[in-house]
Formats: structure tokens, sequence, C-alpha cells
């Protein structure tokens, strides 16, 4: 179980946030499209930021399962849950309240 909440929790580490804070001081969510994403990133960063950010995500999605299969001998149910579950943290982080990427909506008014 624990390698489960191990992917979720590295889902739901956000990089647009994280390079939105560090680069310009703001809350990517504010600005844009209001979703926390690669998209948004791109459009309110610019195309450096933009790139990392999506190839930092799909790296946090590799790291999962990676971590996941090392800690359970390879089997193939737990990599393919924990690749579930790091989507799940990415689309739904327990640190920004399970407001996140493209599988959440975007804030109201």
């Amino acid at each position: 179980m624990y390698r489960l909440l191990i992917g979720y929790l590295l889902g739901s580490v956000s990089f647009s946030y994280l390079a939105g804070k560090l680069l310009k001081g703001i809350d990517i969510r504010q600005h844009g499209s209001g979703n926390a994403g690669a998209t948004n990133t791109l459009r309110v960063l610019g195309k450096g930021p933009g790139i990392a950010v999506l190839l930092l995500d799909a790296l946090k999605g590799v790291a999962a399962v990676w971590v996941a299969a090392l800690m359970s001998g390879g089997t193939p149910l737990i990599e393919v849950l924990a690749g579930v579950c790091v989507i799940a943290g990415h689309n739904w982080p327990v640190f920004f309240g399970f407001r996140g990427e493209r599988g959440s909506p975007p804030p109201s008014g």
C-alpha cells in the first residue's frame, strides 16, 4: 500500500506551480487557463519553463513506477497501480486541496 501512496505523493508535486512561484512569484493557477499544467505554464511563463514542466511531469510518472518496481520486486500489478496513483496525484494533488492538472476543473468565477 505504501508503494501506491509514494506514487500518489510524487504525482501531487506540481512542477507548474513551483515554476510559477520560483520564476515569477505567481500562482500559475491564477493566470491563463487557471490549470496548473504544462500548457498553461507555456502560455504564461514561456517555452523553456513549459517544456521543463512537461518533462518533469513525465519523469515523476516514470519515477513512481520505477520506485514501485524496486520496492515490489517487479510485480506488474503494483507498477500499473503506481502509475494510476501518480496520475491521480497529478490530477488531484493533496498539497493543493485536490485541485491540480487537467483532470480537475479550473476555478470558478
